[in-house]
């Protein structure tokens, strides 16, 4: 396996260390209201109620996590391990479409500007060491940097938008 293709598992495997703990867990902060506090979610039929509960009412105006939250409730009441079950899978999800997003906008600048960015951000390296690796001057070094940086804003801006 190449060691590129390994990254996506390196991923979930981190994401399953970091919620390992959590599936015995209960409920905590305002779980309580999402669930136990909220009747909206113990029916799936009719799917109008679940998906836009009553104004000012917890859930109003999200209809995907209110559909989660009432899947979850069919699947184990209000047993938390279903709840965190989709968490993780909500979580490593979008972890994994981000990391495929990076991953893209990296190939495709030019591959000095990649492999400086790469050396520098990834592998740790100081700008010196990079010169010193690759045989160029410290400035060439940087301004590969800073221009690598700045296409990858331009190629990675229209997220910070979106969110």
């Amino acid at each position: 396996m190449k060691p590129a293709r390994a990254y996506p598992l390196l991923i979930l495997v981190a994401i399953l260390v970091a919620y390992a703990n959590s599936f015995s867990g209960t409920f905590v902060f305002d779980d309580w209201a999402w669930t136990a506090g909220n009747p909206h979610i113990r029916h799936l039929w009719p799917l109008w109620n679940t998906l836009q509960p009553p104004q000012r009412v917890t859930g109003t105006g999200r209809p995907v996590v209110c559909l989660t939250l009432a899947l979850n409730y069919a699947v184990s009441g209000l047993d938390p391990w279903s709840y965190h079950v989709a968490n993780l899978a909500i979580h490593a999800s979008a972890a994994l479409v981000l990391f495929g997003i990076v991953r893209r906008a990296l190939q495709g600048l030019p591959s000095e500007m990649r492999q400086v960015i790469i050396m520098k951000e990834y592998e740790g390296l100081k700008f010196s060491e990079i010169a010193d690796v690759l045989g160029i001057p410290i400035s060439t070094v940087k301004t590969r940097m800073y221009t690598g940086l700045s296409e990858l804003r331009k190629r990675l801006g229209h997220l910070r938008e979106a969110v």
